[in-house]
């Protein structure tokens, strides 16, 4: 509700050896254009209905996703090394999360992929099984409205459906990112030991 506070999440992951189903936050007052100010740390223990590692985890605005309802903002968990599922929390003011939601699992399990939402679309790709993979799997949001399946909460993910041939380089651990509608799937490994460099390029909501 603020626009000059942004807010930065970790979630799950691994802290001193143990798996984690917590997240914490760390909100950035951006108001004073002299320099911007870091608060602390804030840590919400037992946030996820799973602990897991490995996980993938973004953001979505109706900028992203127009079927999201107007003026919310939604952190989405992934799968990881632990667990398929997938849980969505509405970010409330000053930052903090709303309860994590379940909503409908991915297909495969994937460590070290790529997971973003654009388009109204959700996408994973790569790391199949944690190795190197060209697989995808792509979930439509419900939207406002939709009383389908799954779609008890317009935030929702109302089915996973797998890609056929992405022709995307087959890698793990890539980076990537969504702008203006298209997936940026850069670099990764070939599970071989080599790294890439190459940048592919997709329309999200088609095949990559």
């Amino acid at each position: 509700s603020d626009p000059s506070l942004y807010h930065l999440y970790a979630i799950g992951g691994v802290a001193q050896g143990v798996v984690s189903d917590d997240y914490e936050v760390i909100s950035i007052d951006t108001s004073d254009p002299r320099g911007h100010v870091v608060g602390g740390a804030r840590r919400v223990a037992g946030a996820l209905s799973v602990a897991r590692s490995q996980l993938k985890a973004t953001r979505a605005t109706p900028e992203e996703a127009s079927l999201l309802p107007a003026g919310k903002t939604f952190v989405y968990a992934f799968g990881g090394l632990q667990s398929n599922n997938v849980e969505v929390a509405e970010v409330l003011p000053g930052g903090d999360l709303a309860a994590f939601n379940l909503t409908e699992s991915m297909q495969r399990s994937r460590q070290g992929y790529f997971a973003t939402i654009a388009n109204n679309t959700a996408l994973s790709i790569c790391g199949q099984g944690g190795t190197a993979s060209s697989t995808a799997e792509k979930g439509e949001l419900c939207g406002v409205g939709n009383t389908g399946r799954n779609c008890d909460l317009p935030e929702y993910i109302s089915k996973w459906s797998s890609l056929g041939n992405t022709g995307a380089q087959s890698c793990v651990n890539p980076g990537g990112t969504a702008a203006g509608g298209f997936l940026y799937l850069i670099g990764g490994g070939d599970g071989a030991g080599a790294i890439s460099s190459k940048v592919d390029i997709s329309l999200l909501g088609g095949t990559p």
